[in-house]
C-alpha cells in the first residue's frame, strides 16, 4: 500500500481575496492572520503560485534578537556580519528581489512575523512602503507584529485576510481524502469539534488515531471505536515540544491549570509567580476568564490533554496536594472541573469520597463519555449512593448498545432502593433501556405500573414521558394522540427535553394515522426547538428520530436528512448517536428510491452499529442496504445481506415495520417473497389505527405488481391527506383504472417531492399502458430520464450548474443567492437554522462553491 500524503484543501473564496490584496497597486500588501496551524503558510502559497517573483522571509527565536537576523539569508553579499546602514540592508535586499525568477512587482513573503526582529522589519516595510515590493505576512496576532507591520497596518496600507477555521464540510472532504474513503459522519463532527477547525490539529488527531488503531475501517466506512485523544503520538509530540520551551515555573502553572482543567486565579497566584502565569497568558496557551470569578483555563483541550498526560505519578500526588492545601474547592465547579478532579485523585491513588465520585459520573454521562462514567460509578462505594450509582451505571451501559444488560441494573437496584426520587430515576431509566429491548414495551410498562403507586404524587409526572415513550415503541398511535396533545400543550410546564420528546412523538402520530394538517404547526415548533440550548444531545436525538419519520410521512425526506443531520450533536456523543442517525437517514433515502445517497449513509451507520448501537441500528442498516442491492440488481449482495439481518433485530414498532417493509420490497424485487407479505403488513397497520403506514406499504405493493393492493388501497380514506398521500393516491387510482393521466400527475408529484424510484415506477406504468398519447409517452420518457439522474447523478469534475442538488436544497440555495438571511429562509420555509445551514453547506460542496456571491453565479447560469 502506497503512503498517505495529507491533501492540500483548496479554499478558492480565501485565495482569491488574498490574491487580490497582492496585486493592489496602491497598498503595501497584505496580512494573512489565524491560529498556529490554520494554514497561513499554505495559503499564501497558493495566492502567490506562478506570480511575480518571491522572497521568503522567516522569523525564528533563534534570530529574533539578532540585528537584521531574518534577513540573513538574503544578504550574503555584503561584507559585514552587522550591517550597520538600513540603506545598505535595503539595497543589498533588492538587487535580491531583482534576482528572484519572474517578472513584475516582487512579493516578500514574512512567515511568523512575530519572531522577525524590528531592524528587518523596518527595511521591508520601507520597501513596501516605496512600491519595491508587496509583502504578505503570516501572523497569529496583528498586535504581535514588529512595530513597522504594525503602522502599515494602523495606516490601512496593509490590509488583513482572517484564515477562517475549516467547516464541517470541508473536514469531511480533507479527513475523506487522506484516508481515501467515506468516513461515518459522526467521526467527522468529533473531529471537527476536537480539532475546533484547525487543519494542522486535524492531522495529527487523524494520524494519530490511525496508528493507533482508534481509527478503523469496516464495511468500508472509516469510523472511531472510541473519543479521539492524543496519546504517543505526532499530535503529543508537536504540542510537547512547544511546551518543552517554557521554564520550570511556567511549566508547573500549565500542569496545575491542565489538571484541575480550570483553577480560580487567587488559588494559581498563590502557588505560580505572577511573572510566570503572564508569560503563559501573553503567548496564548493560558486564558483567564473573569466570571463568574477569575479563573485560568489552558487555551484548548487537546493542548491540556496532552499536557495533563505528561504528568508523572509522583508528581500527580504532590501538585494536588498542592492545589488542596491552598484552599481550592475543585468538588463544587463546572462538570469539567469536576471530572478532571475525580480523574486527578483516582490516578494519584488517593480515595475520592461517594459524594463527589457520583457527581463526577452524572458529569462524564451528560458529556457523553459512557466508559468514564461507569468507571466512576464504580468508585462510588457505600449503601448511600448505591442506588443512584445503579442509575448512572444503567445509562452509560445502554449508550453502550447493552440496553437489556442496563434494565437488569436498574430493576435489580430497585429492590433495595427506599428513597422516592431515586427509584423514579431508576425505574426511567429501565423504561429507556426497555424501548430498545424486543418484547421489552410491555415489561417496561408493568414496570411503571408496579413501581409507579409506590412513588409520591409529586413524582408521577416524571414517569409520564417514559410511559408514553414505550406506548409508542410498543405501536400505540391513534390512543396517544389526546395525552401527547396534552404534553404539547403544557409547554415548559413539563421541562424542555420532555416537551421537546411528546411534541416529535406527537407529530409522528397525527401523520401515522393521516392528520397530516394538525401535524404541521407541531412539526415547526418542535423543530424550532431543536435549536434551544439546555437540551441534551440524547433527547436532540431521540426526538429528531420521530421528526424525521414524520416529515418523510409528508414526502419532506430531504428535511428530514438535514434535520437529522444536526440532531446528534458534534462532541463525543456524535460517537454514541452518530450509527442511529445515519441509519434512519439512510432508510428514509432507500425507500424514497434514492439509492447512492442511501448507501452512504447505511454503510457508514452499519460501521458504526457494529461497535456500539444504543439504538439497535444494526438491523435498519442492514435491511435499507439490502434493499438498495436489490434496486441495483445485485441479487447476490441483497441475498447475503437479507439472511444476515435475520429477524427479532428491533423493538420500537416503527423501527420493525420499516425494516421489515424494505426486506419484503428487496424479496420481492428478487423475486424471492410474495408482495402478498407486504399487503398483509399494510392492512395489519391499517387495522391497528395507523393507516398513513398502511397506505404506502399497499402503495409499495401496488408498484410492485400486486392487483389485491391496488384494491386494498382505495378504501379508507385519510383525514387529512398530505402531499406524499395524494400523489400516492393518484398513483393508485391511475394503476387501478389504467388511467395515464393520473399516473403522469403521480410520477410528476413524486419526482418533484424527492421520491424519484417512485416517481420512475408511475412512468414505467403510464408507458405500459396500451395507446398511450404521444403527448403522455413523451412527459414520461423525460421524466424516466430525470428520476434516472437524481437516482444515480453523474459528478463531473469542476462545478456542477445546480442539477445534482434536491429539490430542498434547491429551496435553500435560490433564497441564499437572493441575499437572504439563514433566519430568513429558515423562518420561510418552516426549518430551524441548524437545517438551513445543513442545506447550504450540501449545496456548497456539490456546486463547488465557497461563498453565497459564488453561488448566485452559478444558480444564474443553470437557469
Amino acid at each position: 500500500m502506497s503512503e498517505r500524503r495529507w491533501p492540500v484543501l483548496a479554499r478558492p473564496a480565501l485565495v482569491a481575496a488574498v490574491g487580490a490584496r497582492v496585486q493592489e497597486t496602491s497598498g503595501a500588501g497584505v496580512v494573512v492572520c489565524g491560529e498556529p496551524g490554520i494554514g497561513k503558510t499554505t495559503l499564501l502559497g497558493q495566492a502567490l503560485a506562478g506570480s511575480p517573483p518571491v522572497l521568503r522571509v522567516r522569523g525564528s527565536a533563534l534570530l529574533a534578537e539578532v540585528p537584521y537576523g531574518a534577513l540573513h539569508a538574503h544578504l550574503t553579499d555584503l561584507d559585514d556580519d552587522v550591517p550597520e546602514s538600513p540603506l545598505t540592508v535595503s539595497r543589498a535586499l533588492g538587487r535580491a528581489l531583482r534576482a528572484a525568477p519572474g517578472s513584475g512587482r516582487p512579493v516578500v513573503l514574512v512567515d511568523n512575523s512575530a519572531l522577525v526582529d524590528q531592524l528587518s522589519a523596518s527595511v521591508l516595510a520601507g520597501l513596501a512602503e516605496s512600491g519595491a515590493a508587496v509583502l504578505a505576512v503570516t501572523a497569529v496576532d496583528l498586535v504581535d507584529m514588529p512595530a513597522a507591520f504594525v503602522e502599515l497596518w494602523r495606516d490601512e496600507v496593509l490590509t488583513t485576510v482572517p484564515v477562517p477555521p475549516l467547516t464541517g464540510q470541508e473536514v469531511g472532504e480533507l479527513v475523506g481524502a487522506y484516508l481515501g474513503g467515506p468516513v461515518a459522519a459522526g467521526t467527522l463532527r468529533h473531529l471537527a469539534d476536537l480539532s475546533e477547525g484547525n487543519p494542522l490539529l486535524l492531522r495529527y488527531l487523524v494520524e494519530d488515531a490511525l496508528g493507533s488503531g482508534g481509527l478503523v475501517r469496516g464495511e468500508g466506512v472509516w469510523a472511531l471505536s472510541s473519543a479521539a485523544r492524543p496519546a504517543d503520538g505526532r499530535l503529543a509530540q508537536l504540542i510537547g515540544n512547544r511546551l518543552g520551551r517554557w521554564s520550570p515555573a511556567e511549566r508547573e502553572g500549565l500542569e496545575l491549570v491542565a489538571l484541575t482543567d480550570r483553577l480560580p486565579l487567587d488559588v494559581l497566584l498563590s502557588l505560580v509567580d505572577a511573572a510566570a502565569l503572564e508569560r503563559l497568558e501573553r503567548s496564548g496557551v493560558v486564558v483567564v476568564d473573569g466570571e463568574p470569578a477569575p479563573t485560568a483555563r489552558i487555551a484548548g483541550r487537546l493542548v491540556a490533554d496532552v499536557v495533563r498526560r505528561s504528568v508523572p505519578f509522583t508528581r500527580r500526588r504532590a501538585l494536588r496536594e498542592q492545589v488542596l492545601a491552598a484552599g481550592a474547592d475543585l468538588t463544587t465547579g463546572p462538570p469539567r472541573q469536576l471530572l478532571s478532579y475525580a480523574l486527578w485523585t483516582l490516578d494519584s491513588g488517593a480515595r475520592l469520597e461517594p459524594a463527589v465520585a457520583l457527581r463526577a459520573a452524572r458529569a462524564a454521562g451528560a458529556l457523553f463519555d459512557p466508559e468514564l462514567a461507569l468507571r466512576l460509578a464504580g468508585a462510588v462505594t457505600g449503601e448511600e449512593h448505591a442506588g443512584a450509582a445503579a442509575a448512572v451505571r444503567a445509562q452509560s451501559l445502554r449508550r453502550m448498545g447493552l440496553a437489556g444488560h442496563s434494565a437488569q441494573v436498574a430493576t435489580a437496584a430497585l429492590g433495595t432502593e427506599r428513597d422516592p426520587a431515586i427509584r423514579a430515576a431508576l425505574v426511567t431509566e429501565a423504561a429507556a433501556s426497555l424501548v430498545w429491548v424486543p418484547g421489552g414495551a410491555d415489561r417496561g410498562l408493568a414496570l411503571l405500573a408496579d413501581v409507579g403507586p409506590t412513588l409520591p404524587a409529586e413524582l408521577a409526572p416524571a414517569l409520564a414521558l417514559p410511559e408514553l415513550s414505550l406506548r409508542h415503541a410498543r405501536g400505540e398511535a391513534a390512543e396517544l394522540v389526546e395525552p401527547l396533545t396534552a404534553v404539547h400543550a403544557a409547554g415548559a410546564r413539563w421541562g424542555r427535553a420532555a416537551w421537546l420528546i411528546g411534541s416529535a412523538l406527537l407529530a409522528d402520530v397525527l401523520v401515522t394515522t393521516g392528520r397530516c394538517a394538525e401535524a404541521e404547526p407541531v412539526l415547526t415548533a418542535a423543530t424550532a426547538a431543536l435549536d434551544e440550548p439546555g437540551i441534551d444531545a440524547e433527547a436532540r436525538t431521540v426526538a429528531a428520530l420521530a421528526l424525521a419519520r414524520a416529515l418523510a410521512g409528508l414526502a419532506r425526506v430531504d428535511d428530514a436528512v438535514a434535520l437529522l443531520a444536526t440532531g446528534a450533536g458534534a462532541g463525543p456523543e456524535s460517537l454514541v448517536l452518530g450509527g442511529a442517525v445515519e441509519a434512519v437517514q439512510g432508510l428514509l433515502l432507500a425507500r424514497a428510491g434514492r439509492v447512492p445517497e442511501a448507501r452512504v449513509h447505511l454503510v457508514s451507520a452499519l460501521g458504526q452499529a457494529r461497535r456500539r448501537d444504543p439504538f439497535v441500528s444494526t438491523g435498519a442498516a442492514l435491511a435499507g442496504l439490502a434493499l438498495c442491492a436489490a434496486r441495483a440488481g445485485d441479487a447476490a449482495t441483497a441475498r447475503g445481506l437479507v439472511e444476515e439481518h435475520g429477524s427479532d433485530r428491533y423493538a420500537p414498532h416503527a423501527a420493525a415495520v420499516a425494516a421489515r417493509a424494505s426486506l419484503l420490497e428487496a424479496g420481492a424485487l428478487l423475486g424471492d417473497r410474495s408482495t402478498a407479505e407486504l399487503v398483509a403488513l399494510g392492512t395489519a397497520e391499517r387495522g391497528a389505527g395507523r393507516p398513513a403506514d398502511g397506505l404506502l406499504l399497499l402503495w409499495t405493493a401496488a408498484r410492485l405488481g400486486s392487483a389485491d393492493a391496488v384494491e386494498q388501497a382505495a378504501t379508507g380514506a385519510l383525514p387529512q391527506p398530505g402531499p406524499l398521500t395524494l400523489a400516492v393516491a393518484d398513483h393508485l387510482a391511475g394503476l387501478r383504472a389504467g388511467d395515464p393521466s393520473a399516473l403522469l400527475r403521480a410520477a410528476e408529484a413524486l419526482q418533484s417531492l424527492g421520491w424519484p424510484g417512485a416517481a420512475a415506477d408511475a412512468a414505467d406504468a403510464l408507458l405500459a399502458l396500451p395507446d398511450v398519447g404521444r403527448d403522455a409517452a413523451r412527459a414520461a420518457q423525460r421524466l424516466l430520464a430525470a428520476t434516472r439522474r437524481a437516482v444515480s447523478p453523474v459528478r463531473g469534475s469542476g462545478r456542477s450548474t445546480g442539477e445534482g442538488l434536491t429539490p430542498r436544497e434547491h429551496d435553500v440555495a435560490s433564497r441564499a443567492a437572493a441575499r437572504l438571511s439563514n433566519a430568513e429562509i429558515a423562518r420561510e420555509l418552516h426549518l430551524s437554522v441548524r437545517t438551513v445551514e445543513s442545506y447550504l453547506q450540501s449545496a456548497f460542496g456539490k456546486l463547488g462553491v465557497a461563498s453565497r456571491l459564488e453561488l448566485r453565479d452559478v444558480l444564474a447560469v443553470a437557469s
